[in-house]
């Protein structure tokens, strides 16, 4: 007589969470890669393993789980480096390592050509968190004597995100240095004369 297992009580959600979890990195995964266009639900199928019939149980359709997928992104950039030359620096390289391997910079520039009105939202909570997440970690600096309060850290985060992107997008040489050097071209600029005497 062969028995018939039942589930588990609780197995059931976790088994939804580990499939929503593989769909969600697939869709990540594809887009990082190719694109938000190269991300299709046959495209998923294939590379999660999930089926089809599952795929449209939990999305009316592709858009619907593109945009499921964006809501469950943060960038969670910490902010808790020392504001010193050297955290500075570490911040720097963070960042670009997050917006590189992280997100990926196929995907930014999915989001960054989209019309989609949903996508456009996403993109511009993506570059206020990066943006507030730079504001906050200046603003740390400046209470501490690190950072100079006469500086626009809105305007060094938007360089500092652009030009990462731009070193990224062109494959320009540098990767391992590039953050690095960046740090060490801004900290003249964002230092307070307090930090640039204890420096120097």
């Amino acid at each position: 007589m062969t028995k018939i297992e039942t589930p588990v009580r609780g197995q059931r959600p976790k088994r939804r969470a580990a499939t929503e979890e593989k769909i969600v990195r697939s869709v990540l995964k594809l887009a990082r890669a190719k694109g938000f266009n190269a991300v299709t639900i046959d495209a998923v199928v294939a590379d999660s393993g999930v089926a089809k019939t599952t795929i449209y149980r939990r999305y009316d359709d592709r858009m619907d789980m593109l945009i499921d997928t964006l809501r469950q992104i943060t960038l969670e950039i910490p902010t808790e480096y020392p504001t010193d030359e050297k955290g500075f620096e570490r911040y720097l390289v963070n960042l670009q390592d997050h917006l590189e391997n992280k997100i990926g910079l196929r995907l930014i520039g999915s989001l960054v050509s989209s019309s989609d009105e949903f996508i456009e939202e996403w993109r511009d909570r993506v570059v206020a968190e990066l943006v507030d997440g730079f504001a906050r970690y200046y603003r740390k600096g400046i209470k501490e004597g690190s950072f100079s309060a006469d500086v626009n850290g809105g305007a060094i985060a938007t360089m500092v995100v652009g030009s990462v992107l731009m070193r990224a997008a062109f494959d320009l040489k540098g990767r391992q240095s590039h953050a690095k050097e960046l740090a060490a071209m801004l900290w003249p600029i964002v230092a307070s004369p307090e930090s640039k005497g204890a420096v120097g």
